[in-house]
């Protein structure tokens, strides 16, 4: 049988505990500062899976920063939305091929990648055109015909890395900005709140409380999906520049699918925290990545000098 290990992962989209711990967890971000981790968290646990109302099919979110500041934490929250995180996140020495099989199984899924810190340049580029582009690469048979693409999905990746990813895209190559308008990027800092205790605590909710609260907003997501691609359009509208331009749309694409995912989410009572503080984050976060990218990409004038 084919790809042998996707009935053994997908059993772990599987519920345990209860919703009512995780929701009250989740009033950790109302604290000031928070906002890098519950940003990440409605885009990736909520935003995913209606990314395919925007027309993309992927798109990449990049945490960056130093250890300890809950990276690692916001995945587990993540993929605990939907069942056992310690079986469905992705680890930095998990293979290519394990990769896309993933991608295929998860669909419109999160999926969450842990520390790609030490990723080569070209392996990274390689990893961002993968998941955007939504589908396995085409292959021929040994006869050069033409092999039938299984793997298919519309979602958004999360990763996590010590260093930037996108300063590692800009000296991967002379012209790096396909890859570069394709991730989203941004640093979490330190937060006084996520104390050692604190972590412990969320580390200990979502190993033995999930799966529920992803049932949850599936139901609601299926029973509303003739809504959600205007509904997104219209947030989207509001929080993005006026001099938006065309091949900064992966990043208007996750900004919109997180906060409508968001405030969803906040109607169901799947989430505790106030909304507001985010959007405007949410705001500076895409002034803040424009500037970013013009510092890692260069001309060919610039090169030459």
């Amino acid at each position: 049988m084919l790809f042998r290990s996707i009935p053994a992962v997908a059993k772990e989209f599987t519920e345990a505990g209860s919703i009512a711990p995780w929701v009250r967890m989740t009033s950790l971000f109302d604290a000031p500062g928070t906002e890098p981790l519950a940003f990440a968290l409605l885009a990736g646990a909520f935003g995913a899976p209606l990314l395919k109302f925007t027309g993309h099919s992927g798109a990449l979110l990049a945490l960056t920063g130093p250890s300890g500041v809950g990276k690692t934490l916001i995945g587990r929250m993540i993929m605990s939305v939907y069942g056992n995180p310690d079986r469905l996140i992705l680890l930095r020495d998990d293979t290519r091929n394990m990769l896309i099989t993933r991608l295929g199984l998860y669909g419109t899924l999160p999926v969450y990648i842990d520390e790609i810190t030490n990723i080569d340049p070209l392996d990274l580029s390689d990893l961002v055109y993968r998941i955007t582009q939504g589908r396995d690469k085409g292959r021929l048979s040994k006869n050069a015909v033409e092999k039938a693409v299984l793997n298919f999905w519309n979602t958004i990746a999360v990763t996590s890395s010590n260093a930037s990813l996108v300063a590692k895209l800009a000296h991967a190559k002379m012209d790096a900005s396909a890859e570069i308008n394709r991730v989203l990027e941004y640093a979490v800092p330190p937060m006084q709140c996520l104390t050692r205790d604190t972590g412990k605590s969320i580390f200990d909710t979502v190993s033995t409380n999930y799966g529920g609260v992803g049932d949850r907003y599936v139901r609601w997501l299926v029973k509303n999906q003739d809504t959600h691609k205007q509904q997104i359009e219209d947030i989207t509208t509001k929080i993005i520049p006026a001099d938006a331009k065309a091949d900064e749309r992966f990043w208007y694409a996750i900004a919109g699918c997180a906060l409508y995912g968001g405030a969803a989410a906040k109607s169901l009572g799947i989430i505790s925290f106030d909304l507001k503080p985010i959007v405007k984050w949410t705001k500076d976060l895409l002034v803040r990545t424009r500037d970013s990218k013009i510092d890692h990409i260069s001309d060919p004038i610039d090169a030459l000098g």
